[in-house]
């Protein structure tokens, strides 16, 4: 039952921890990246919703041979749809770019801290 819950909510619980994450970094003034992953799994999770909100029966399709086998199956696919197929990988590419752009952000903030004791 846990993983039937993980299976049809997981990927939604996910994309809501990195929206409440990108938002923190924001607070903490790594606006950029933060910008990026809280606009990007947005985006994500709208069009993933909507997704599962348009799809229906009609738009599948069956391709039976001559006894009657089903050897295909069609699905006719909405823009929404296609927008999410499409935009998934890309968002998350997106956030791994962010990903390390923070990286980059932290590692400059934490040398000119250690720099600057240094100094005087």
């Amino acid at each position: 039952m846990i993983t039937q819950y993980l299976i049809e909510y997981g990927y939604h619980a996910a994309l809501a921890v990195f929206i409440i994450a990108g938002l923190a970094l924001v607070k903490v003034k790594y606006t950029l990246p933060g910008l990026i992953i809280t606009l990007s799994t947005s985006a994500m999770i709208a069009l993933r919703i909507m997704h599962e909100i348009s799809f229906s029966q009609d738009m599948v399709s069956y391709v039976n041979d001559e006894r009657g086998n089903m050897i295909a199956a069609n699905i006719q696919m909405t823009p929404w749809q296609n927008a999410s197929l499409i935009f998934d990988p890309l968002g998350l590419l997106f956030v791994s770019l962010s990903l390390l752009l923070l990286a980059s952000q932290t590692r400059k903030k934490i040398s000119k801290a250690t720099e600057q004791p240094a100094s005087n």
